[in-house]
Protein backbone atom coordinates (compact mmCIF):
# COMPACT_ATOMS: atom_id res chain seq x y z
CA UNK A 1 0.00 0.00 0.00
CA UNK A 2 0.97 3.23 -1.19
CA UNK A 3 1.06 6.17 1.83
CA UNK A 4 0.38 8.47 -0.91
CA UNK A 5 -2.70 6.96 -2.38
CA UNK A 6 -4.02 6.22 1.06
CA UNK A 7 -3.50 9.97 1.74
CA UNK A 8 -5.33 11.07 -1.67
CA UNK A 9 -8.20 9.38 -0.93
CA UNK A 10 -8.04 10.46 2.67
CA UNK A 11 -8.23 14.20 1.17
CA UNK A 12 -11.39 13.11 -1.52
CA UNK A 13 -13.03 12.12 1.85
CA UNK A 14 -12.37 14.89 3.95
CA UNK A 15 -11.87 17.62 1.57
CA UNK A 16 -8.60 18.89 2.99
CA UNK A 17 -5.38 20.23 0.95
CA UNK A 18 -3.21 17.47 0.10
CA UNK A 19 -0.53 19.57 2.30
CA UNK A 20 -2.80 18.97 5.17
CA UNK A 21 -3.11 15.48 4.43
CA UNK A 22 0.80 15.17 4.63
CA UNK A 23 0.69 15.56 8.37
CA UNK A 24 -1.60 12.16 8.57
CA UNK A 25 1.24 10.49 6.91
CA UNK A 26 2.40 9.01 10.57
CA UNK A 27 -1.17 8.03 11.13
CA UNK A 28 -2.01 6.65 7.29
CA UNK A 29 1.27 4.66 8.02
CA UNK A 30 -0.55 3.29 11.31
CA UNK A 31 -3.30 2.07 9.46
CA UNK A 32 -1.58 0.29 6.61
CA UNK A 33 0.69 -1.70 8.73
CA UNK A 34 -2.75 -2.92 10.84
CA UNK A 35 -4.22 -3.82 7.93
CA UNK A 36 -1.45 -5.63 6.74
CA UNK A 37 -1.29 -7.67 9.72
CA UNK A 38 -4.54 -8.90 9.42
CA UNK A 39 -3.67 -10.34 5.76
CA UNK A 40 -3.82 -14.11 4.85
CA UNK A 41 -0.79 -15.01 4.13
CA UNK A 42 -1.82 -16.18 0.64
CA UNK A 43 -2.80 -12.67 -0.35
CA UNK A 44 -0.53 -10.55 -2.88
CA UNK A 45 -0.82 -6.94 -1.37
CA UNK A 46 0.16 -5.28 -4.81
CA UNK A 47 -2.42 -7.69 -6.43
CA UNK A 48 -5.35 -5.94 -4.05
CA UNK A 49 -3.60 -2.43 -3.60
CA UNK A 50 -6.30 -0.29 -4.73
CA UNK A 51 -8.80 -1.85 -2.13
CA UNK A 52 -6.44 -1.71 1.07
CA UNK A 53 -5.08 1.48 0.10
CA UNK A 54 -9.24 2.37 0.24
CA UNK A 55 -9.92 0.99 3.17
CA UNK A 56 -6.82 2.42 5.00
CA UNK A 57 -8.37 5.76 3.89
CA UNK A 58 -11.78 4.62 5.70
CA UNK A 59 -9.63 3.66 8.74
CA UNK A 60 -7.80 6.88 8.30
CA UNK A 61 -10.84 8.86 8.40
CA UNK A 62 -12.06 7.31 11.31
CA UNK A 63 -9.38 8.88 13.20
CA UNK A 64 -9.73 11.76 11.84
CA UNK A 65 -13.98 11.82 12.22
CA UNK A 66 -12.87 11.30 16.27
CA UNK A 67 -10.50 14.28 16.38
CA UNK A 68 -12.27 17.18 18.69
CA UNK A 69 -12.72 19.71 16.28
CA UNK A 70 -14.33 23.36 16.28
CA UNK A 71 -17.63 24.34 14.35
CA UNK A 72 -15.88 25.33 11.43
CA UNK A 73 -13.97 21.65 11.03
CA UNK A 74 -10.03 22.85 12.37
CA UNK A 75 -8.68 21.67 14.99
CA UNK A 76 -4.87 21.72 16.65
CA UNK A 77 -3.46 19.18 17.94
CA UNK A 78 0.28 18.93 19.57
CA UNK A 79 2.10 20.33 16.18
CA UNK A 80 -0.57 19.73 13.62
CA UNK A 81 -2.83 22.18 12.73
CA UNK A 82 -5.68 21.67 10.35
CA UNK A 83 -8.31 24.79 9.21
CA UNK A 84 -10.85 24.13 6.68
CA UNK A 85 -12.11 20.61 6.25
CA UNK A 86 -15.25 19.46 5.85
CA UNK A 87 -16.30 18.07 9.16
CA UNK A 88 -17.74 14.78 9.31
CA UNK A 89 -19.52 12.41 11.56
CA UNK A 90 -18.02 9.71 13.31
CA UNK A 91 -20.96 7.42 12.59
CA UNK A 92 -20.93 8.32 8.74
CA UNK A 93 -16.80 7.71 9.28
CA UNK A 94 -17.48 4.47 11.00
CA UNK A 95 -20.31 2.99 8.59
CA UNK A 96 -17.72 3.88 5.49
CA UNK A 97 -15.26 2.32 7.30
CA UNK A 98 -17.30 -0.80 7.94
CA UNK A 99 -18.54 -1.08 4.55
CA UNK A 100 -15.32 -1.29 3.22
CA UNK A 101 -13.80 -3.35 5.68
CA UNK A 102 -16.50 -6.11 4.77
CA UNK A 103 -15.86 -5.39 1.09
CA UNK A 104 -11.97 -6.53 1.81
CA UNK A 105 -12.69 -9.07 4.67
CA UNK A 106 -12.53 -12.25 1.91
CA UNK A 107 -8.37 -11.03 2.15
CA UNK A 108 -8.35 -10.94 6.35
CA UNK A 109 -7.65 -13.27 8.70
CA UNK A 110 -10.48 -14.28 10.55
CA UNK A 111 -8.65 -14.67 13.91
CA UNK A 112 -10.16 -12.04 15.66
CA UNK A 113 -13.66 -14.41 15.29
CA UNK A 114 -15.12 -16.85 17.92
CA UNK A 115 -18.28 -18.94 18.47
CA UNK A 116 -20.04 -19.08 21.86
CA UNK A 117 -22.64 -21.52 22.31
CA UNK A 118 -25.87 -19.83 24.02
CA UNK A 119 -28.61 -21.71 25.44
CA UNK A 120 -32.26 -20.85 25.45
CA UNK A 121 -33.81 -20.17 28.84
Amino acid sequence: MKISEILRQFADLTGLSASDCQGFAPMARLCAAHLRSRLRPDVDEAEHARELCTAAASLLLCQYAALPQSADGSFKLGDLSISGGAKISLLDARNARDELMAAIAPLLRADGAFLVQVEAV
